[in-house]
């Protein structure tokens, strides 16, 4: 997992339907797309980037904000419009940014990627 946290690569996955139930999620502010499935299914995949970069998997918080688009960002070729937002995890007084690009998937539902962002 470190090599993904160190190289940056973007990590595509289909969401799975599922429940989540708000309060098992750390607090949201800010503005985002994903209802509360798609919050835990993204938090599954920053959790461990957050423990190799940080060092600590304790999220205590995330804020949300609409991004632009980022440019090393391949979405597939019948994906629909995609949304771009920027998701900065708080974990054990420390932050790491992330850019999380989500979609509407070919055959139902969304998918997402995943990428740390700078720190500056």
């Amino acid at each position: 997992m470190r090599a993904f946290a160190r190289l940056g690569l973007p990590i595509l996955l289909t969401v799975a339907p599922g429940l989540a139930r708000a309060d098992e999620l750390p607090p949201f502010e800010g503005q985002t797309i994903a209802d509360p499935v798609l919050k835990r299914d993204v938090l599954a995949i920053v959790t461990p980037i957050v423990h190799a970069k940080l060092g600590c998997s304790a999220i205590d918080r995330v804020e949300a904000q609409p991004a632009v688009r980022h440019p090393h960002v391949a979405l597939p070729e019948a994906a629909g419009p995609a949304t771009y937002e920027q998701w900065t995890v708080s974990a054990c007084s420390k932050k790491q940014p992330f850019v999380i690009t989500l979609y509407p998937a070919k055959g139902g539902g969304m998918m997402f990627q995943v990428r740390p962002a700078s720190d500056s």
